[in-house]
């Protein structure tokens, strides 16, 4: 069973090579997606073995549910593997998602986050309302496009609100505040920019030297706080005595959201 998978991921590492011009392996490669039918254990195992191999340095995953990404942490930990060192995970200041398993797994397990469009593909890039109407030339604006999924425009009307108004305090553009946001997130390791042109880029690089202040940050999240789901209002509520270091911020959050 494993033959499969291992060719696949063998013949497109063998043409990134091909594309490329590099004698070494690649230092990261990520498995995209798990597709609910591999098992993962034939997946840790190939990865462990490309890496022996020396075709590549590290490996990581990418969209993966929290339980998913905890059983591959667990199998890579048996004798021979190697086990993964980053999860590649949607998270934006609307899009908190990831806070209810995935960013607090991935920091208790070791395994960086890196973070795929910071400006929820567009969203936050500086041209988009807050009914979420974008104008032509946008990604947002491209007739046909479907993501990100929004669950409450209502709510993403008071994130974007949230960071324009510290934007507007700090003279500093959207995009720049979210990263600023974002760069300073428990359980963030890496950021992944995605511009399109210079001025996006330079615009985006700007961004390194932005520190908000405690109230700017807080008034941010505060905005875009996930609601609190079940089993988390049930933790927050009688489970602070001893939360694990990695979920503490977000039971805290959790609570003030319940009213405790």
């Amino acid at each position: 069973m494993a033959a499969a998978p291992h060719a696949f991921i063998s013949r497109a590492i063998s043409m990134d090579h091909c594309r490329g011009s590099r004698p070494t392996g690649l230092d990261l490669y990520f498995i995209h997606q798990w597709d609910g039918v591999t098992p993962i254990e034939e997946t840790v195992e190939t990865m462990s073995s490309f890496v022996k191999a020396g075709k590549i340095r590290y490996w990581g995953v990418s969209n993966y549910s929290g339980w998913a990404l905890a059983k591959t942490a667990m199998v890579a930990k048996e004798p021979g593997f190697v086990p993964p060192v980053a999860h590649q995970i949607y998270y934006t200041p609307e899009a908190r998602e990831a806070e209810y398993e995935l960013i607090p797994a991935g920091e208790d397990l070791g395994i960086g986050a890196m973070i795929w469009s910071p400006f929820g593909q567009g969203l936050f890039g500086g041209k988009v309302k807050a009914d979420g109407s974008a104008p032509q030339g946008t990604r947002q604006g491209a007739e046909g496009w479907k993501e990100p999924f929004v669950s409450d425009w209502d709510r993403f009307a008071r994130v974007l609100k949230a960071v324009e108004q510290v934007a507007a305090e700090t003279g500093r553009s959207v995009p720049q505040v979210t990263l600023a946001w974002l760069r300073d997130r428990p359980g963030v390791n890496s950021i992944v920019l995605g511009a399109r042109t210079a001025e996006q880029l330079a615009d985006n690089l700007a961004s390194f030297d932005l520190k908000l202040s405690p109230d700017q940050a807080a008034h941010i999240e505060a905005a875009g706080r996930p609601w609190p789901l079940y089993p988390f209002w049930h933790r927050a509520m009688w489970g602070m005595d001893r939360p694990t270091p990695s979920e503490r911020i977000y039971l805290e959050g959790h609570r003030r959201t319940v009213g405790m």
